[in-house]
């Protein structure tokens, strides 16, 4: 009996995971195919390649100029979906949307920065020390908005050695 209870509750965070992966699918695509959004998807297997490549080679991240391995990372993504709009009546529309979605999941609010032309918020949903899901809404004083989400089994080490290599001197 005690097996049957362990094999029922992994089954329905089994399902509670899908959907809520379901739930960015679901919102991707409602926006994806409006006129005035731009739309980027990278699947799992084109992150798998990038990943290749850059754990060969590095990737130079932001201004720093240093070479950070990413391609641990990157590997373990299971998809990335970016939506951004400068229609401001749109970009209202997906606001709301986006807040819904946010209640959908247990997250933790990872960085937030809000300025008089900008606001962005990064919140992470994790299991232990694995990071499952991230979600980022970058939205400006003139209406446009950003959103990046990406799921996968990151572990925080890996996400801190990254942090930790961009931080370091050459």
């Amino acid at each position: 009996m005690k097996k049957l209870k362990i094999i029922a509750i992994s089954v329905v965070c089994l399902f509670a995971s899908l959907s809520a992966n379901a739930q960015i699918k679901k919102f991707y695509e409602k926006y994806s195919g409006k006129e005035g959004i731009t739309k980027v998807f990278i699947s799992q297997s084109m992150l798998s390649i990038a990943g290749d490549y850059t754990s060969d080679s590095g990737m130079k991240i932001g201004n720093t100029g240093k070479d950070i391995d990413i391609g641990k990372i990157m590997k373990k993504l299971d998809g990335l979906y970016v939506l951004t709009t400068e229609n401001s009546s749109l970009a209202g529309d997906m606001n709301r949307d986006f807040d819904k979605l946010l209640s959908s999941y247990k997250l933790e609010l990872l960085m937030e920065v809000d300025s008089d032309d900008e606001n962005v918020k990064m919140y992470i949903e994790r299991k232990g020390n694995i990071i499952k899901t991230f979600l980022m809404k970058a939205l400006d004083s003139d209406g446009e908005l950003s959103l990046i989400f990406f799921s996968g089994n990151i572990p925080e080490e890996d996400l801190l050695a990254a942090v930790k290599q961009a931080g370091a001197e050459k």
